[in-house]
């Protein structure tokens, strides 16, 4: 066979046939109504719809790129109107949903943290109010003193009549004739000085009352404040005077917690002459300083 190449016509391949869009004229972008969309998309619109309005994906499968779309209402109405329910996107009809689901969680959220904030305030002022009542130790220091300071009458006696057993010791000794000669055993009562300045409490003669005329005394543990404070007394406490040094510029007082103890005499006030005050000679060492 013998083709002419002359004729053009029997050179050009035949061309396929174009295919023809069948889709809605009013179907395309939101951005752009003019740009028609040849495929299913979320964020299509429905230009003819007014305000124009997201379609429903399968809406656009079935009818709005087929031939089918000419039997929409949409398309057949003489004017723009909104789109109805039944072909409007899901997105579009979440909407108001979205909105009061976000209302709600901001609610419950205000409402957990207004929870939260009471708890933790009724904890801490719970805690705060058990922490109010608490002793101080000025306190409890007064009192352990205003208990020392009534001991003293009772252990004065006491030491007194402790004197006369000494003395009467011997006549349990004098059961045996042999041995009397041996008076020996009555050395301890001139042995201990202390017991001669405690005689006056064995007389009937009173002892001066020293009473506390500042409001805070150190009782030290000898005639000097180089020596070191056993108690501190309160004004208006009252002790017995039993002794005292040369110049009278420091008593001794009995007792706190049954031991004598020395007070600077212009700090207390004497309810008596000290004159017959025994001389206490028996002076504790002065402390040395530390190296």
């Amino acid at each position: 066979m013998i083709i002419n190449s002359s004729d053009p016509a029997k050179l050009t391949p035949p061309r396929p046939p174009t295919a023809v869009y069948q889709g809605c004229p009013y179907f395309g972008v939101a951005d752009d109504a003019g740009t028609r969309l040849l495929f299913p998309a979320a964020g299509a619109v429905c230009h003819r719809a007014k305000p124009e309005s997201e379609i429903d994906v399968a809406y656009q499968q079935t009818t709005c790129l087929t031939a089918e779309h000419e039997t929409c209402t949409v398309f057949l109405r003489q004017q723009r109107g909104a789109l109805p329910p039944e072909i409007s996107g899901i997105e579009g009809q979440r909407t108001p949903s979205h909105r009061i689901f976000l209302g709600v969680m901001i609610i419950l959220l205000f409402a957990v943290v207004g929870i939260w904030v009471g708890l933790w305030w009724v904890n801490s002022g719970g805690n705060m109010a058990a922490q109010k009542p608490e002793a101080t130790p000025e306190a409890t220091l007064l009192q352990v003193v205003a208990a020392v300071s009534t001991n003293p009458p009772t252990t004065v006696p006491a030491t007194a009549t402790a004197v006369p057993p000494t003395a009467t010791m011997p006549p349990t000794a004098t059961a045996v004739p042999t041995h009397t000669p041996t008076p020996t055993a009555s050395l301890p009562p001139t042995y201990t000085p202390r017991a001669n300045t405690v005689t006056p409490p064995a007389t009937a003669v009173p002892l001066p009352q020293a009473v506390v005329n500042v409001p805070r005394l150190n009782v030290r543990q000898g005639p000097s404040t180089v020596y070191d404070a056993i108690a501190l007394v309160d004004e208006g406490e009252q002790f017995d005077v039993i002794g005292r040094i040369r110049d009278g510029s420091w008593l001794q007082v009995c007792c706190i917690a049954g031991v004598p103890g020395w007070v600077f005499t212009e700090s207390v006030s004497i309810t008596d002459s000290i004159t017959a005050v025994p001389l206490i000679t028996d002076i504790p060492p002065t402390p040395t300083a530390a190296p």
